[in-house]
């Protein structure tokens, strides 16, 4: 019992790593209020936008306030497509878990095959 309570916590703090790590590479990628609205857009619009999402806050607020949110099931605003993460992410995961079905039978049987073959010959 205790193995696995030191597994969790050491999981977790994996992904707060690699939660960290991802966000800072995406921060300093560039502005995603530019991928976001058009060239006609003024600056004026692209400050409120940027209030909004809150990019105007410094790294750490902005990472502090992303892990809370995603403890809470919100994952935020997609900047490509402009809606809520957890949307795209039902409206793929049908899609999403069939490949993943499929793989995992594939390879199942490529494997029993691959091997009795292998133990014969």
């Amino acid at each position: 019992m205790i193995f696995f309570f030191q597994r969790s916590i050491q999981a977790v703090f994996v992904l707060l790593i690699v939660s960290f790590l991802s966000f800072a590479i995406f921060h300093y990628l560039g502005d995603p209020i530019h991928n976001m609205v058009g060239q006609e857009t003024s600056l004026e619009e692209r400050n409120i936008l940027r209030k909004k999402l809150g990019l105007d806050q410094p790294f750490y607020y902005q990472y502090i306030f992303f892990v809370k949110n995603v403890f809470k099931g919100n994952f935020g605003v997609s900047y490509r497509h402009g809606r809520p993460v957890i949307e795209l992410i039902k409206e793929r995961l049908p899609a999403t878990l069939e490949l993943s079905f499929l793989s995992i039978i594939c390879a199942t049987f490529l494997g029993i095959v691959i091997g009795v073959y292998t133990a014969i010959y």
